[in-house]
């Protein structure tokens, strides 16, 4: 038990061999020393060599390999049952910690035990960073301004029941970046599995759970090169369609029946987001009976009016 890091970090990844590297580096630094590092390899060619990594990183660094590509959050979840941490960090395997990363969160975390998950705040990097700051800021003003959070320890923010409705609109990429527990991580469960935004998925039911923070000063550096795997404009739909798959499950989740009304809505309106992306392709037979399903959770305006033009855009297709 003495052996053990107070830190796990986990980098999933995959055929990305030149920026896992730059990731593992910026483990490497950090001013924090009590780490592990668990690399899940998820069907990478070439595998990625555990005996090269520690040759030049060290032996706190271990790899872990999938056989065939099971997708991120499988390979998030291998790397959290192999951790023995006291805390699990995260980092994609793209991205950068700053050298304070680990110990600014572990000091947070310990200065305030009344916080089960801490989110870290971002500052993005790349090709595309500029119009990453001409949006971004403004989505999380937006989440910030609904929270309703306050101020609790040198740039620690502290929310309440406010967050979870917050995030329930939108879930910027601060709070998909969380430092917890393992205790509390496994509270909360493991990332879902078939699920495209799972760290979404996950930040939503964290946030049903005990006190979550944010650390609001950008120390998770997020590259933004457009080398994402599941940000791509053409899988718009699929993000559509795991968003609303994501509050569906959460009106069987017992810890959200305080919030059903808000999630029924929220269903719906990620339905309207569903049927809209069907009608953007030309689909709008799929989309009218899309949006005849949703009608169980409530029926709107915006609803008929989608409703409406899906018809159109079939008669329209058909003549």
């Amino acid at each position: 038990m003495q052996n053990m890091p107070l830190v796990s970090v986990i980098i999933p990844t995959h055929n990305r061999p030149e920026l896992l590297l730059e990731a593992l580096a910026s483990i490497a630094g950090q001013t924090m020393t009590d780490w592990q590092v668990i690399i899940v390899d998820d069907g990478s060619s070439p595998i990625v060599n555990e005996q090269e990594i520690k040759a030049q990183f060290g032996n706190k660094f271990r790899v872990i390999s999938h056989a065939d590509p099971q997708g991120g959050p499988t390979a998030k979840n291998t790397g959290v049952n192999a951790a023995t941490g006291k805390y699990l960090a995260f980092l994609d395997d793209d991205d950068l910690f700053a050298p304070t990363y680990l110990a600014t969160a572990i000091e947070a975390l310990e200065a305030n035990p009344q916080i089960s998950t801490l989110f870290m705040d971002v500052e993005y990097f790349g090709t595309n960073v500029h119009w990453v700051q001409a949006n971004v800021p403004k989505t999380m003003e937006k989440v910030l301004g609904d929270a309703q959070g306050i101020n609790k320890y040198e740039h620690v923010i502290q929310f309440d029941t406010h967050l979870f409705p917050a995030l329930l609109k939108r879930v910027p990429m601060p709070f998909q970046r969380p430092v917890t527990t393992r205790e509390h991580f496994h509270q909360v469960g493991l990332y879902q599995q078939d699920c495209l935004l799972w760290d979404c998925d996950w930040a939503l039911r964290a946030t049903l759970n005990n006190v979550c923070g944010l650390l609001n000063v950008g120390l998770y550096l997020q590259r933004v090169d457009g080398q994402g795997y599941s940000s791509l404009p053409r899988r718009r739909l699929e993000h559509a369609l795991s968003g609303l798959t994501i509050k569906k499950q959460l009106l069987t989740n017992p810890r959200a029946d305080f919030y059903k009304i808000l999630i029924n809505d929220a269903v719906i309106e990620a339905g309207q987001d569903v049927a809209w992306e069907y009608i953007t392709q030309d689909k709008g037979l799929k989309a009218f009976i899309f949006l005849l399903g949703t009608l169980r959770y409530g029926v709107t305006k915006l609803q008929l009016k989608f409703l409406l033009h899906a018809l159109y855009s079939c008669i329209r297709k058909n003549n």
